[in-house]
């Protein structure tokens, strides 16, 4: 059976001594000293005239009972008024013209501008109405009968590890990205910091306005000259940059080098791993120049081996989560440094800004976690089959 509770003050008035001040007053007319005489509060004695004046204002004639003031006790309204609605729908055209404009977006314009609490689930009901929806771009890659099988087998050998044997197992997964600096060009720029926002609020009909566009169907096509190939990877000890390298994908002979001058093998020891001096296995994918012999023979003589993972399958790397977690970073700043009206971005102060934010406590834990929750990535590989797992 449900059980409904309040909780009221001993001195105050139950709802029945609160009917009997509104009906003695407005009524029969008495005073307040004679209405005092006849009431009784929670304890049994005899109220303050102030506690009949503040239950006697409180009551609405409209509505027939005590309006109460939610923000005083805590309580959150959760209908809005047709000003809120009003207001809500007029910040978000404005907005998401500037930025990706969510629910708590609106939340928090409504509680500055307006001075109004509302909770998200509230608002997002309200814009449904008016006829705005969130609609996401999302694709899920798709796997041959023989691809999902060698998923499946991988995911289960993951799965099948101790979490000791996986720290040790994944020492680093290690994967490159391409990000790019943001053009100079006005327009350019601003069709640039408009990519990425897979998911809006906007009316079915929209989706062809020139004011809501500007997105880049190719952001990975950017001149060499805004082009910042990085090379790292990612444990439950955190992250570590491998190196910044000039062209987009590294030779075999680039690559040697690497490991020869002790990069790789000091960003896996940065990391803490289970092995503090070797061997350790590097969870990577298909680059050739990984799998070259040349290649193989210099990590080997590092005490590094490769653990290779299916082909096309970017969701069991961990490490392309990082990826798209330090993306959606820069890609953050550029448009803070647009909406500030500061100037572009320049490489060498580009690089500093990543590094920074690589290095800071937050993009370390963010690592620590994505590698943590391998073993769950792979669980929902194999209850899907071999199919992709959230990204």
């Amino acid at each position: 059976m449900p059980l409904v509770q309040e909780v009221r003050h001993p001195q105050s008035l139950d709802f029945a001594n609160e009917r009997k001040v509104v009906l003695l007053r407005d009524v029969h007319g008495r005073t307040w000293e004679d209405i005092r005489s006849q009431v009784r509060n929670l304890r049994g004695g005899q109220p303050s005239i102030s506690l009949m004046k503040r239950v006697y204002k409180g009551f609405n004639q409209e509505a027939g009972r005590r309006l109460y003031k939610y923000k005083n006790c805590g309580r959150r309204p959760v209908k809005a008024t047709k000003a809120v609605q009003k207001f809500l729908v007029q910040r978000l055209l404005a907005l998401r013209l500037q930025c990706v404009c969510t629910s708590a977006t609106l939340q928090r314009e409504l509680l500055a501008k307006k001075g109004v609490q509302l909770d998200e689930s509230a608002i997002r009901k309200v814009l449904r109405r008016q006829g705005y929806f969130w609609l996401p771009k999302a694709q899920k890659r798709k796997y041959s009968a023989e691809r999902r099988q060698e998923r499946l087998r991988f995911a289960q050998g993951v799965v099948q590890l101790s979490r000791a044997r996986l720290r040790e197992k994944l020492a680093f997964s290690m994967d490159g990205v391409l990000l790019s600096l943001p053009p100079r060009d006005p327009i350019d720029r601003r069709n640039y910091c408009a990519h990425g926002d897979g998911f809006m609020w906007r009316q079915r009909g929209e989706a062809g306005m020139e004011q809501l566009a500007g997105q880049n169907p190719y952001p990975s096509q950017c001149p060499h000259s805004r082009a910042v190939p990085l090379w790292g990877g990612l444990s439950e000890g955190g992250f570590h940059v491998v190196a910044f390298h000039k062209a987009r994908k590294f030779t075999t002979e680039e690559w040697c080098n690497v490991v020869r001058r002790g990069k790789l093998k000091k960003a896996i020891q940065a990391l803490e791993p289970m092995k503090p001096h070797g061997p350790w296995k590097v969870l990577c994918d298909n680059e050739a120049f990984l799998h070259t012999a040349s290649s193989k023979r210099t990590m080997a003589a590092e005490g590094i081996t490769v653990w290779s993972m299916p082909a096309s399958s970017p969701d069991l790397n961990p490490v392309e989560k990082f990826w798209a977690w330090l993306r959606k970073r820069i890609h953050h700043l550029d448009r803070k440094d647009l909406r500030e009206k500061r100037p572009a971005i320049g490489m060498l102060a580009f690089k500093a800004r990543v590094r920074a934010i690589i290095s800071s406590r937050r993009a370390q834990t963010v690592a620590a976690r994505i590698a943590g929750g391998f073993k769950k990535t792979c669980k929902e590989v194999i209850a899907k089959k071999g199919g992709m797992a959230r990204s």
